[in-house]
């Protein structure tokens, strides 16, 4: 069972959807109609003189349609600011603050839909894990500033060539990670090269050429073991970093060749 602020919130959008035109009329006819209904029974009931049905008809359905309306747009103008805020509380826990791109939350998030996905039946993702070489170097000699400068320019360059249903964040420190949805092994590392390639093309900050060494894995191996999937990648980040940087594990052409199925030659 949801919890109540997030039936309320749920109730809120409703509204809010509704716009200011129906959820005036709708409201205004709910109102009618209850306040019909109670003076009929408070006459009924509570009251032993019969009065006359102009007497109590007419304040019945005016006084609601004058109040309803008033009521309503006060509720949509505050619900509305409410869902804002609301919106923006959760886009600020998961974004990176320097980067603008998705922290380790939404990564999280993302790629657990990814694997309910994958148990459902759906295609495999892959994840790339990059890490800007020498960073600690770049910040001792050119000041935290430039390593800032450094983390922004290399998350703007992934965001820009990644495929739009690629879902790029940042991991911590001079870390990022991708998951990249529908991607197999082989189309994941070409992509980790395009993104290598084009950082290593360009000097970024301060006239100093970055490098980013990247880490890929599949979750053909780990069909529903999203944590052995990120141990993967990192583990072939470290493997690029001890085969001397700016260079993406798995390589392109060290694939092992699949043995020969029995009775093919």
């Amino acid at each position: 069972m949801g919890k109540p602020t997030d039936r309320a919130f749920a109730g809120l959008e409703w509204l809010v959807r509704l716009g200011v035109v129906r959820g005036v009329l709708v409201v205004t006819a709910v109102s009618i109609s209850l306040s019909l209904v109670l003076t009929s029974v408070h006459l009924r009931l509570l009251v032993s003189v019969p009065v006359p049905w102009e007497h109590w008809v007419f304040p019945a359905i005016t006084v609601p349609a004058i109040v309803a309306p008033v009521v309503t747009y006060a509720v949509l103008s505050l619900g509305s600011r409410l869902l804002e805020t609301r919106a923006a509380l959760e886009r600020a826990a998961h974004t990176d603050p320097l980067t603008q791109i998705g922290n380790r939350r939404a990564f999280t998030d993302q790629a657990g839909r990814e694997m309910a996905r994958l148990a459902r039946g759906g295609r495999g993702f892959s994840i790339l894990i990059l890490d800007i070489d020498h960073f600690k170097a770049l910040n001792d000699k050119l000041g935290h500033a430039a390593g800032d400068a450094a983390l922004v320019a290399v998350a703007t360059i992934c965001t820009r060539l990644l495929r739009p249903a690629d879902f790029f964040c940042r991991w911590g420190g001079e870390e990022f990670i991708a998951l990249l949805p529908a991607a197999d092994l082989d189309e994941a590392v070409r992509i980790g090269e395009t993104l290598r390639l084009a950082v290593a093309g360009r000097d970024l900050v301060a006239d100093q050429r970055l490098t980013v060494s990247v880490g890929v894995a599949s979750s053909e191996g780990f069909p529903d073991r999203l944590d052995a999937i990120i141990r993967e990648a990192d583990r072939q980040l470290y493997c690029a970093k001890a085969e001397g940087r700016n260079r993406t594990m798995p390589a392109p052409t060290s694939r092992p060749t699949p043995p020969p199925v029995a009775g093919k030659p």
